[in-house]
């Protein structure tokens, strides 16, 4: 595993989980998760893993607020990246250990009003093991003003996949699409419930929600009504992603 971190004082994060916490996290149950790590199982040969948590602003005014990505146990040969006021193209693990979304990505949050911008991802390329992250959110005036979360990806086996948990493929096309419908081929396995669908923009906002039910093959996305640009489409169960794919709309 690439670990940076273990040769720096603790000091590096003690300040961080010692600072007041304007900003309350919280899971796709509604549970606190702030100084918390949160565990997400998929399958080594999955494209990619996802989780998303809400950021809600605790304080009297609006603030600006941007996300830190710390790589703290990663498995190399992966990948990864993030969403919060931009989704960014992927990086290799170890080429960004500190990664800070761009200045014009910050975003400003308003008292009491959830913000479901943020998305994390993890690319496993076929390697087997657990990749941990933590993710800190803080205030551009304000930098010690923060909160942070670990997301721990655990990649496992096929096998180990089908024992523990439901699992998705994902197919788009055509990519880019060029003023046709969306496409998406769906694979489902151990699941049965209905699944969403759903259709995040570039901001990482939803744009489309589509019910996915047991055994269902297919889904439509009708582009007639949305802007052109990358978009994300990801299978949903209670808020965590199964299957997850990129996907372009350009000019018509």
């Amino acid at each position: 595993m690439i670990s940076r971190y273990a040769h720096l004082p603790f000091l590096l994060f003690a300040s961080v989980s010692l600072a007041q916490s304007p900003i309350t996290l919280t899971n796709s149950d509604g549970e606190v998760v702030n100084g918390q790590t949160v565990v997400v199982y998929g399958g080594a040969d999955e494209f990619v893993l996802g989780q998303g948590l809400t950021a809600t602003l605790d304080v009297g005014t609006d603030r600006v607020f941007n996300v830190r990505r710390y790589e703290l146990d990663v498995q190399p040969s992966t990948a990864n990246y993030f969403c919060w006021g931009q989704c960014y193209a992927p990086r290799d693990a170890g080429q960004s250990v500190v990664w800070q979304g761009a200045a014009q990505d910050a975003l400003v949050m308003v008292n009491g009003e959830p913000n479901e911008n943020f998305h994390a991802y993890h690319m496993p390329n076929g390697i087997v093991g657990n990749s941990t992250f933590r993710y800190v959110w803080f205030d551009t005036a304000l930098p010690t003003d923060s909160v942070w979360c670990d997301i721990q990806f655990r990649a496992i086996d096929n096998v180990g996949v089908d024992e523990l948990t439901p699992s998705a493929s994902l197919g788009v096309f055509p990519n880019p699409s060029r003023g046709a419908d969306v496409q998406f081929a769906l694979e489902l396995r151990n699941v049965d419930q209905a699944l969403d669908l759903v259709v995040f923009n570039a901001l990482g906002a939803r744009v489309r929600t589509i019910t996915v039910r047991p055994g269902q093959l297919n889904a439509r996305l009708g582009t007639t009504e949305l802007a052109e640009g990358l978009y994300f489409a990801s299978v949903l169960q209670g808020g965590k992603a199964l299957a997850t794919q990129r996907f372009v709309i350009s000019g018509r």
